[in-house]
């Protein structure tokens, strides 16, 4: 997926939610939030291999699952789950894909919660299990994960105080340090998002 149908997703998803005849109701402090999450991933830094610059891939796509509670109104934390797989692409006659599972504790802060709209800041922390197909030569490694960025959403009309639908957008970092390889795997992530709070 190019760049630029990534943009044009992300407006059409934002015109959706203008679409919606729902209002999104304040979170309240005590409520649960179960979310899954589906959606592209874009690499935007290439990693040294043995003196080479190689691509982790190209833009792939991702998925996962979240759960968090309100400590506040407007502040949450919990756990996710999420898998990422990025497209194959061809350098020096060889081909290369990645790939990465994270386990992370999150953390939510909304900044606007009486709105139709309910933007928030979602961040995390955790753990990456990271793999690197070269041909038939795989490499492995685990490392420090975290991630941040912004979020949007609204309720789903007719279920203002359930359900949910928004669009996610972070950066995120993993670290290698194994077979030669000393570097940050940087990536973008666009998800949309699918919660239930209760």
């Amino acid at each position: 997926m190019k760049m630029k149908n990534v943009v044009k997703l992300m407006i059409l998803s934002l015109a959706l939610f203008i679409t919606q005849q729902g209002f999104a109701q304040s979170t309240q402090k005590g409520e649960h939030m179960i979310s899954v999450n589906l959606g592209a991933v874009i690499p935007v830094t290439s990693i040294d291999y043995y003196g080479t610059d190689i691509d982790y891939g190209k833009t792939g796509f991702g998925l996962g699952a979240q759960y968090q509670y309100f400590l506040t109104d407007n502040f949450a934390l919990g756990a996710e789950l999420d898998q990422n797989w990025f497209g194959q692409k061809e350098q020096y006659g060889v081909e290369f894909e990645g790939r990465t599972s994270n386990f992370l504790l999150t953390g939510r802060i909304n900044l606007m919660n009486r709105d139709a709209f309910r933007f928030y800041l979602p961040m995390g922390i955790g753990v990456a299990r990271m793999r690197e197909d070269i041909d038939e030569y795989h490499i492995y490694d685990t490392g420090l994960t975290w991630n941040i960025g912004l979020g949007i959403e609204t309720a789903i009309a007719g279920n203002p105080d359930k359900l949910n639908i928004g669009l996610e957008a972070k950066f995120n970092q993993a670290y290698w340090n194994k077979d030669d390889i000393d570097e940050d795997l940087n990536y973008i992530s666009v998800m949309f998002k699918l919660s239930r709070r209760f």
